[in-house]
Formats: structure tokens, C-alpha cells, sequence
């Protein structure tokens, strides 16, 4: 059962292994570490990464899957972890399996909420969280050449979160050079890199520094209507220059509907550093825009979702309940080759890395690479620990 720390009773508290993000690789990771001195750090509320679930304290029937709305499995193996999930009620198959000549493809989704995946991996591990938490900066505790003995996960304020024997790090953003942008300080893994000098490390930073990523910005809105029949529709918008894509869900009493616009990655470059006034990296990291531009971005959004709401014969939308709020995922889909398996442990640095960028090259990018390079790195690590 995962136990709920602040920074300040934190201060003293050391684990044999922190993980630090709490998206699909981090919880996986957790789910297969075996160990019970372990911890997870996440800047956001809760659970759930980039298949994250928007919950409101006002209306209890507003839950916007505002990142990714499915899992498409290709693999045996994530097939399995996918129906233990189901098995215990945390996902839904909603689609049947096709038998293709590289695996094969089932589609997935949390049960009731796509965040609901995470709460499922996590479930019976005992472990501490901090929440609402961003880590500023990691320290090394070297020991010898290029050897690490632990680590000191620090706030912006410089206090201590957590110490830790091993750092396993989910989601490539402390890693990579596009942390700058955002958040205008150095990302935290390379300047430890630099401290430590170990060859193996180096060499996983600057492959994850050669990983792109097509960004997405997304408008996120729940409304009282019933317009559509379909608990969950998903609506590709070719021929959009803003929109690629609507997500619309139905809350269980069938009032209330969700839709989440997902734009072009054309038009999420267009508008590099507007984060959203409400997300977790503006609210938590400091990643601000200035509120005209914000705007102005959520208006071009809006047009293109009243154009296609018309097009598609459905009526013009009325007042939000909720929204419409602007969110980026800057690493949405990651481009490039991924970290290999066998780049993402480094021993002597006391350091391992999973997500959607680590793994296999058929995974790359996906829910179930997340999944599975957690799993790995759960499982090599417990040998390590034991």
C-alpha cells in the first residue's frame, strides 16, 4: 500500500530504491521491484504519466482521460500483464486480438479510467510517495572512480525529498536537453553525469539526447449533453492543419461528456513553451507562458473544434462544465532509436532508466514499452538488491 510522505518528514528517510515518476514505466517498475524500502516521487497529483486521468472535486462524474486513450499491445508478454490488470478490474480489452507475423495487436484501456492502469500495477506494493513533487536536482554520492554509493533527490529549495541506493529514472525529461526549455535550469541527470565521469552513464545520456519527440498540445473539456452514443469515440481529423484528433467520452450516467482535442504535431511546434496555466509543469515547475499567448493557442484549438463537431452533424457546444483547460505533452511521442535493454542499468552508477523510450524498437514510444521496460528493470534490479 503506497504510503503518502511530505519533503519535511522525508529529510531523514532513506530506501534502497527510489523511483522517480509515477507514469506506466515508473508503476510497473514499482510493481516488480522486490524490495520494500521504496519510494516514488511524481510532480503531478497522482498516478498516471502521460495516461493520466483529469478529476474534478466539484462533479464527481468528470474524469478526462486527457493523455493517451488506449494501449495497443503487440506483444504476448504485455498481453499477459494486461489481462492480470483485467483479471483484478483495473482494464477493459476492447478489442479482439489479431494474429499478426511480428505478434500481435490487442487494444486496452483502464477500467473505468485510463489511470486506473497504474493504481492496477501498483496495487499490494508497499512503497512511499510524494506527490506534487518536482525534483530539482540529483545528487551522487561518489565513492570511488566513477563509482556511485546513493543518491540525494533535492526540491528547487534545495531540500532533501528522499535519499535513495538506487535512482530509477521514468521518462526521459531529467535526461534530456529539452529539460532547459521548460524549466530553465540544466537537467538534473546530466549535471550528475558530469560529477560522476562513468563512461556507461555518459553513453545513456547522450543517446537519450538523440531522441526526438513529436509534441502534442491538447484541449481538454467535459460538457452536459448526451450527443454521443458511444461510451468512448476516437476521431482521427485528417484533414485539420490544428486538430488530429478528438477524444470523446461518456461519464457513466450518459450526461456528461468529456472531449479531449488533440493537436498536430505541425501546430504543437508552432507554439513551443506554452504549457497550460493549469498543468503540472506550470503549477509544480515553474513552466510558464505568458497568458495572451496561452489564449491564443486554446482559441485556434477551439475553432477547430467547433469546425469538425459540425462536420461530423453534431450540435454546436454549449458552455463547458469544465474547461476548456490547455495542457502539453512535450514528450509525447518519442522519435529516434530507444535505449537498449542492456544500456538502461548502469551498476557502477547505481542508476537505471525505463519508459516508453527504453526497449525494444516494436515498443518504442508506447504504453506497453513503458510497461515492459519496467518490468525489466524491476526484476534485474530485485537480483541486485537481494
Amino acid at each position: 500500500m503506497a504510503t503518502a510522505l511530505s519533503t519535511d518528514a522525508a529529510a531523514t528517510r532513506s530506501v534502497k530504491a527510489c523511483v522517480l515518476g509515477g507514469g506506466i514505466g515508473g508503476c510497473s517498475a514499482v510493481r516488480y521491484l522486490d524490495t520494500k524500502s521504496l519510494a516514488l516521487v511524481e510532480m503531478g497529483r497522482g498516478l498516471g504519466g502521460r495516461s493520466s486521468t483529469r478529476m474534478s472535486r466539484d462533479d464527481p462524474r468528470i474524469a478526462i482521460n486527457h493523455g493517451a486513450p488506449s494501449a495497443d499491445i503487440r506483444t504476448r508478454e504485455g498481453a499477459s500483464i494486461m489481462k492480470d490488470l483485467e483479471s483484478h478490474g483495473y482494464a477493459t480489452k476492447v478489442s479482439g486480438t489479431n494474429e499478426l507475423s511480428s505478434g500481435i495487436l490487442e487494444q486496452w484501456r483502464g477500467d473505468p479510467n485510463m489511470s486506473t492502469l497504474c493504481e492496477g500495477l501498483t496495487r499490494g506494493r508497499e512503497y512511499e510517495t510524494y506527490f506534487k513533487t518536482m525534483v530539482h536536482s540529483v545528487v551522487p554520492t561518489i565513492v570511488g572512480d566513477s563509482v556511485v554509493e546513493g543518491w540525494t533527490l533535492l526540491d528547487k529549495n534545495d531540500r532533501v525529498i528522499v535519499r535513495t541506493d538506487w535512482l530509477i529514472v521514468s521518462g526521459s525529461g531529467a535526461a534530456h536537453p529539452r529539460w532547459r526549455a521548460a524549466f530553465k535550469s540544466e537537467p538534473p541527470l546530466i549535471e550528475a553525469a558530469k560529477l560522476i565521469g562513468n563512461e556507461e552513464l555518459n553513453d545513456a545520456i547522450e543517446r537519450i539526447g538523440s531522441i526526438d519527440a513529436r509534441p502534442v498540445q491538447v484541449a481538454m473539456m467535459a460538457f452536459d449533453t448526451s450527443s454521443i452514443s458511444d461510451n468512448t469515440s476516437i476521431i482521427s481529423t485528417p484533414d485539420d492543419d490544428v486538430l488530429d484528433k478528438l477524444v470523446m467520452t461518456k461519464s457513466k450516467d450518459g450526461r456528461l461528456v468529456s472531449i479531449v482535442a488533440h493537436s498536430t504535431t505541425e501546430f504543437a511546434n508552432t507554439v513551443n513553451n506554452v504549457y497550460g496555466s493549469k498543468s503540472t509543469a506550470a503549477r509544480i515547475g515553474g513552466a510558464t507562458s505568458s497568458a495572451e499567448r496561452e489564449q491564443k493557442v486554446l482559441s485556434e484549438i477551439m475553432t477547430a473544434v467547433d469546425v469538425n463537431l459540425k462536420q461530423m452533424n453534431k450540435a454546436d457546444c454549449p458552455d463547458p462544465t469544465l474547461g476548456p483547460f490547455l495542457h502539453r505533452w512535450g514528450n509525447a511521442f518519442p522519435d529516434g532509436e530507444p535505449l537498449p535493454y542492456n544500456k538502461a542499468i548502469i551498476k557502477e552508477a547505481k542508476l537505471a532508466f525505463c519508459g516508453d523510450y527504453v526497449g525494444e524498437k516494436n515498443t518504442f514510444g508506447s504504453i506497453e514499452g513503458a510497461l515492459l521496460s519496467g518490468k525489466v528493470v524491476g526484476e534485474e534490479l530485485s537480483k541486485l538488491l537481494r
